[in-house]
């Protein structure tokens, strides 16, 4: 896909649009999105505006870097205690007070990662369905469950290295 028309088209022809239908959930005129594509046109000035609507990324859209989906990130405190899990389960652990790591994914606020070792990590997301593991705060002490107990969060993803973190 050399042009902006190009990618354009692509995206009309993946998300099933009729050049009406997109023209409309972009604010613009199905006549410049015509005339964008009729003519081949290299770039837009509609490209971000259009990028917004559609929800893809507008530097592949305007250049074809990339790929056409958004790259969500979620920036998440890395705990690495107990009593760091209380204090962010309270809401008191200040943002100054633990490392952070960036995930590829749209989590909820309040989720984290643990640090369980010096190379095995979770991400937990309380707002997480259908999972099958827990860090669980029991009696003090952080572990790894199969059960649900008043103080879990499910873990939506394990991250294990060979390097120390």
């Amino acid at each position: 896909m050399e042009t902006f028309a190009d990618r354009l088209q692509y995206i009309l022809t993946q998300k099933g649009l009729s050049q009406r239908q997109m023209s409309e959930l972009c604010g613009i005129s199905q006549q410049s999105l015509s005339y964008i594509i009729t003519n081949n046109l290299n770039k837009s000035k509609l490209g971000p505006q259009i990028a917004t609507a559609l929800e893809i990324d507008s530097r592949w859209l305007a250049d074809g870097v990339g790929t056409p989906e958004t790259l969500t990130l979620t920036v998440l405190p890395i705990l690495q205690s107990p009593l760091q899990l209380k204090h962010f389960i309270n809401g008191s652990l200040r943002q100054s007070e633990y490392e952070k790591t960036v995930i590829n994914e749209d989590l909820a606020d309040n989720a984290f990662a643990y640090l369980l070792d010096l190379k095995k990590m979770v991400i937990c997301d309380p707002n997480a369905q259908n999972t099958f593991e827990y860090i669980s705060l029991i009696n003090a002490n952080v572990s790894v469950t199969s059960t649900k107990h008043t103080l879990s969060f499910p873990i939506v993803e394990w991250r294990i290295r060979n390097e120390e973190f």
